[in-house]
């Protein structure tokens, strides 16, 4: 999944891979859309823990946010099931730690990611609950600023992957981002009322002065001045925002009282032209979306809606074409009348113009998909017909050489002989090509094998039997384990693995040979078994190709077909296992391969 390989006859299993990680791509941007509209810090809370619950499947999830002048963590957004959101938790504690304190302080404190597989042996673990046993642990980042951790947990160990990491780390930048702009856009809603109860209170104080006309003047200087250095600070505010902040008179002629200094970065309009010509917004609008966002703005008015959510295109001063997300709320003044019109629009070329090249991804893959499956179907009928078709003439012509070679081996022509005896050894090679061959098109047309529970005990005795004349010639010592554990799978197969793992072990180990065989049960509930030599070694480069199709063993000092560890591969890997090799130069090797046990299968 992590490393990139040549399609061949598996090409299938990576090309669900790609869809899969493109799923999973999608996921997250739709995501980010969704934290992207402005939203209440309530409301985009339960946003947060909905897309982590629903989209992603984290179930136990929490979002803490650093208190800078206290010098803590405070809960923010948790999950109904999360186990941090207990009193006395060793990650949460009292729901307000200190930075540094704990697992999820120490990531707040470090901007660093943690991912712990077993948080008994972690330390900063503080409490012993035995329903969680994995974390993940992710800052949220605001530029290079660490606002805060999101974390989730699960009770299952080593629960989450590199790939969660990295699926998270972007959720949690988002997150954070999605954070900053709710409170700023608070702040601004927050202010925007202050503002209206201080000119209200003004208005009653300039009421009451008007009452005293001798104080007219001073205090009608003191509200315009106020209004004023509320105005810079406004404007101050939303000149640090990454979008177009604006106030328009009325919903339909959206004739536009302010605009920020955005416009100008985006669009090219500077905010004074943009106020002062009152159809440049309608001008700007895409001729194809140009109907749609009317009609919707119209039947906005009609329903008395009180906020507007638009998706449109603006042309910019260079004929650049750029896609907006557009909210709006309406501002009501005394008696409900409406007055103005504040909104924000999100810059999101980038996010629709992804959507169209994932949407060509997919048309893509599905057409190499097809082509591979027909490929690999035509190449697995046209090796198991070659093989087939040798198999029965190949053994004819073997019988008589072996006869000629029985009546010849003692006679007096010797080179006739020995040609006798090459064409004896190669014939037995050729038959074994040819066996593999069958095997490997009957391993690739079988979609589906119903496991059974395997005796390796008599699958491994079997296999000595079928090698002892190789173990014979080359003297070869081999120790077998009393007991094995029962694994599940397809006997037949099973066996050729063995075969072919023990065979290397005999021509390519020390001489002589000497192989021990064992097994093991795994924490994750597989069996482990392996071949363990006194050869040569292998070297790392020639162990990252050894199980690919046509790589040899020992290739520089053997000869060979190249088949067989490429088989094995795929046999363990259809049973719902995997194959490995443990190896230095010098130190000898060790094949392994994994399958499920029995009980597994059977559940």
């Amino acid at each position: 999944m992590l490393g990139e390989k040549v399609p061949t006859i598996d090409g299938e299993s990576q090309v669900a891979s790609e869809e899969e990680e493109s799923l999973t791509l999608d996921t997250v941007q739709h995501a980010a859309l969704r934290l992207q509209r402005l939203k209440t810090p309530e409301q985009l809370a339960r946003e947060i823990i909905e897309i982590l619950e629903e989209d992603l499947n984290y179930d136990n999830s929490q979002v803490f946010l650093i208190d800078e002048v206290a010098g803590r963590l405070k809960l923010f957004a948790t999950s109904s099931e999360s186990s941090t959101a207990r009193e006395a938790s060793g990650i949460s504690g009292s729901r307000n730690l200190l930075l540094g304190e704990g697992v999820l302080g120490s990531v707040a404190k470090s901007g660093q990611a943690l991912r712990i597989g077993d948080i008994r042996r972690d330390p900063r673990y503080l409490d012993d609950q035995e329903d969680i046993l994995s974390l993940l642990c992710l800052p949220m980042r605001v530029g290079d600023h660490v606002i805060g951790v999101l974390s989730v947990e699960s009770p299952r160990l080593n629960a989450y992957t590199d790939k969660d990491q990295e699926v998270l780390s972007k959720v949690a930048d988002h997150v954070g981002v999605a954070v900053e702009n709710a409170n700023l856009f608070s702040q601004v809603r927050r202010y925007a009322s202050e503002q209206e109860q201080r000119v209200a209170a003004r208005t009653t104080e300039l009421e009451s002065v008007i009452a005293q006309h001798e104080q007219q003047t001073i205090e009608k200087k003191v509200a315009d001045e106020a209004l004023r250095l509320s105005e810079t600070r406004y404007r101050s505010l939303t000149k640090r925002l990454p979008i177009i902040i604006y106030t328009a008179e009325r919903i339909s002629s959206r004739r536009t009282l302010y605009v920020s200094p955005e416009v100008e970065t985006k669009l090219g309009y500077s905010p004074a032209e943009w106020t002062s010509k009152t159809v440049l917004w309608f001008a700007s609008l895409h001729p194809e979306d140009r109907d749609r966002v009317l009609t919707t703005i119209a039947n906005a008015k009609a329903g008395n809606e009180v906020t507007l959510s638009l998706e449109y295109r603006l042309i910019g001063r260079e004929n650049q074409v750029f896609w907006f997300k557009d909210e709006s709320e309406i501002i009501r003044g005394d008696g409900g009348r409406r007055f103005a019109l504040q909104g924000v629009m999100q810059d999101i070329t980038d996010q629709k113009l992804a959507g169209e090249s994932y949407e060509q991804r997919i048309e893509d893959l599905n057409l190499r998909t097809a082509a591979l499956e027909a490929e690999n179907e035509g190449l697995s009928a046209f090796s198991h017909m070659v093989a087939h078709d040798l198999k029965n003439p190949l053994a004819i012509l073997l019988g008589f050489a072996e006869v000629l070679h029985q009546d010849y081996s003692e006679g007096e022509d010797e080179l006739l002989s020995q040609a006798l005896n090459a064409i004896v050894e190669n014939g037995h090679r050729l038959a074994s090509i040819i066996e593999e061959l069958l095997l490997l098109a009957e391993v690739q047309q079988i979609e589906e094998i119903d496991p059974e529970p395997l005796d390796m005990s008599s699958i491994v005795s079997e296999t000595q039997k079928r090698l002892s004349h190789l173990a014979k010639e080359h003297n070869a010592s081999v120790v077998v384990p009393a007991a094995w554990p029962t694994a599940s799978g397809h006997r037949p197969w099973v066996q050729e693995v063995w075969v072919n793992y023990l065979s290397n072990a005999i021509l390519h180990g020390g001489r002589p040979p000497k192989i021990e065989l064992g097994a093991m049960v795994q924490p994750d509930g597989t069996a482990r078994f392996w071949v363990q030599d006194n050869g040569p070694g292998i070297s790392v480069e020639d162990k990252e190709r050894l199980f690919e199709p046509f790589t040899k063993l020992y290739e520089v000092k053997t000869e060979g077909h190249g088949l067989g560890l490429s088989i094995v591969q795929r046999i363990v890997s259809k049973l719902g296992g995997d194959v490995g090799v443990e190896s230095e130069p010098g130190k000898g090797s060790t094949f392994w391969f994994t399958l499920p046990m029995e009980s597994e299968s059977g559940n």
